[in-house]
C-alpha cells in the first residue's frame, strides 16, 4: 500500500528549478552487529541538478520500509562554469554522471567530494544520460548535436558515436537500454523520431584511426514519423517499448514479422493509447516502471500521479491516484527495490511515496 510522506528538498537551486532526479548509490548502515541482531538498515542518495548545481540527499530505510530519516543533504557541487546548466543526471555506483547546455560529461564521486573526470566530445547541450544495468561500466549521452556517444565510465573513454541526419534530424531528447543489454532505445524532440540500435557487435567493431570511436550511422530499426511534437520519455518492458509521447502512452515492438525487404526490422505498435481517458492528453511526459510492485507509475499534468498495471495497460482501470499540491510531475523515479517512488515537481519540490509489504509477510 502506498502511503505519502510529504514534501521534501532544498530550495529551488539559485539560478532556477530542479530539472531532473535520479536515485542510485545504496549501502547499508549500522555495525555489522546491528545488522545481524536487528532489521537491515539502508540508504538510498538521490541527486537533484538544475543550474550549474547539483545536490546529493541521503534517504534511510529498514529492511521492512520504515523510515528513519526523511531527508539529509550530504553534500553540494557547483560547476566551475557558472553559465553551465545541468539537464540530466544519473548514477553508477559512487558517481553521479551528469551533463548540460556545455555539451560536457562529468563524473562525480560522492565519496571524495570531487569530480573524478569530465568526457567530452559533444558539441551539443546534454539532453539524457543512461547507465547500461547489463554493463554498469557502459554509459550513454544524447544530445542536441543529434548525436548518441557511449562511453568508458571507467577510463572517461569515448567507445562510440551513434547517429546521423537520417536518423535523428533534431535534438535527441531521450534513451533507454534493455534489461540484457543489447538493445538502446532513442527519442527525438520535434518531429518525434524513434530508433533502436543494436549494441550485440559494436566493442568487436574495430576503432577508427588512432583509436578514435567507432561511427554507427544506421540503427537496428526506426521511424521519422512516431509521435509530434516528439517523444518525452521512454522505458524497455521485456523487448518491448513503452514511450510517452504528446501526452500519451504507447507501447511498440519489434518483430520477425516487420522485417523489411533490406532485413531490417521495423518498430510498429501494439497498442495505441494507454491507460484511462483521464490520463490520456494529459500525460506530463514522465513515468517510470516497478517490475517488483507490477506498476508504472505516470504523471499528469493536473497535479497526479497514475499508478497503473503494468500487465494490463490497455485497461482503463487505475490501481492508484497519488495527488500533489500546487505543482505538476516533472519526474518520476522508483528507488530502493521499488519500495520509495519519487516525483520532482514543476516548482522545484520533491515528493515522496512509499510503500510497505502487506501485513504477515
Amino acid at each position: 500500500m502506498g502511503y505519502h510522506l510529504g514534501c521534501w528538498g532544498s530550495q529551488p537551486c539559485a539560478t532556477g528549478e530542479w530539472v531532473s532526479i535520479a536515485m542510485g548509490l545504496e549501502r547499508m548502515t549500522g555495525s555489522p552487529e546491528q545488522r545481524r541482531l536487528g532489521p537491515e538498515r539502508r540508504e538510498i542518495w538521490v541527486a537533484l541538478v538544475g543550474g550549474p548545481t547539483c545536490e546529493i540527499w541521503c534517504l534511510g530505510y529498514d529492511h521492512w520500509g520504515t523510515e528513519y530519516n526523511v531527508a539529509l543533504k550530504e553534500m553540494t557541487f557547483e560547476d566551475d562554469d557558472r553559465k553551465e546548466r545541468y539537464m540530466a543526471c544519473a548514477w553508477r555506483g559512487k558517481l553521479v554522471l551528469v551533463g548540460g547546455e556545455k555539451g560536457i560529461m562529468k563524473a562525480l564521486d560522492v565519496e571524495s567530494r570531487r569530480m573524478a573526470c569530465a568526457m567530452r566530445g559533444h558539441t551539443g547541450a546534454i539532453q539524457a544520460i543512461e547507465v547500461c544495468a547489463a554493463s554498469p561500466n557502459l554509459c550513454a549521452s544524447a544530445s542536441a548535436d543529434r548525436s548518441i556517444r557511449l562511453w568508458d565510465i571507467d577510463n572517461g573513454v569515448q567507445l562510440a558515436v551513434l547517429g546521423g541526419l537520417t536518423v535523428h534530424p533534431h535534438t535527441i531528447s531521450c534513451l533507454a537500454f534493455c534489461d540484457h543489454g543489447r538493445w538502446l532505445a532513442s527519442g527525438g524532440m520535434q518531429n518525434g523520431s524513434l530508433a533502436i540500435w543494436d549494441l550485440e557487435n559494436l566493442t568487436s567493431m574495430p576503432a577508427g584511426h588512432n583509436g578514435a570511436p567507432v561511427l554507427l550511422l544506421s540503427p537496428h530499426c526506426n521511424t521519422k514519423t512516431f509521435e509530434k511534437p516528439g517523444v518525452d520519455h521512454m522505458e524497455f518492458i521485456g523487448d518491448s517499448l513503452l514511450v510517452s509521447s504528446n501526452g500519451n502512452l504507447r507501447l511498440w515492438t519489434m518483430g520477425e514479422a516487420s522485417r523489411t525487404e533490406r532485413g531490417r526490422c521495423k518498430i510498429q505498435p501494439l497498442k495505441r493509447l494507454l491507460g484511462p481517458p483521464a490520463l490520456r492528453e494529459q500525460s506530463s511526459g514522465s513515468f517510470s516502471l516497478s517490475f517488483n510492485l507490477d506498476l508504472v507509475a505516470c504523471g499528469s499534468k493536473r497535479g497526479r500521479i497514475y499508478l497503473l498495471d503494468v500487465h494490463n495497460l490497455d485497461s482503463e482501470r487505475v490501481s492508484q491516484v497519488l495527488p500533489l499540491r500546487g505543482c505538476r510531475p516533472r519526474q518520476c523515479e522508483f528507488g530502493l527495490d521499488d519500495l520509495v517512488l519519487l516525483v520532482l515537481g514543476d516548482d522545484g519540490s520533491v515528493w515522496r511515496f512509499d510503500w510497505t509489504p502487506p501485513s504477515g509477510c
